[in-house]
């Protein structure tokens, strides 16, 4: 038996409000890669299995992380692109907030990385698979996940 229990997480780019994408987007003055989030052939309405994703709240509700934190929330260390032009960084924005809110200041860590954007491997690797970069995100699982030292 394995506990599923999870003691940190690592949020590089994820999505959260999959309705509110396209106006995200817009926004943050950013051309969006695909024409719409809501197309009933995005991989947003694929993974619901729906052609509406605005018939179905109850749905889109679930798939969004927002709705699952609460005070026994991990630690969270969310870092994304600010030229991310397929999921708009105002998504991990919104979700930190929302952690820092109900959990606490110190729950979560956002870090917004300039010219990074979401799906260019070169420049995701560039910029998320930096040196640097690495040596923050495993800093944050040691602190997170290394027993005390005695």
């Amino acid at each position: 038996d394995q506990s599923c229990h999870v003691d940190a997480v690592v949020d590089w780019f994820g999505p959260t409000d999959f309705v509110k994408m396209d106006d995200h987007m817009a926004e943050m003055g950013l051309k969006n890669w695909m024409e719409d989030h809501l197309d009933p052939r995005s991989p947003e309405s694929r993974y619901l299995g729906v052609r509406d994703m605005r018939q179905h709240p109850d749905l889109v509700k679930l798939a969004n992380p927002l709705t699952h934190v609460t005070t026994a929330c991990p630690p969270f260390l969310i870092q994304h692109g600010v030229a991310d032009r397929l999921v708009p960084a105002m998504q991990s924005i919104i979700l930190h907030m929302r952690i820092r809110e109900v959990c606490g200041a110190d729950r979560s860590t956002l870090r917004l990385i300039q010219d990074a954007g979401h799906g260019d491997l070169a420049a995701i690797w560039k910029r998320f698979a930096a040196p640097a970069n690495v040596a923050i995100a495993t800093g944050f699982l040691d602190k997170h996940l290394r027993p005390a030292s005695p």
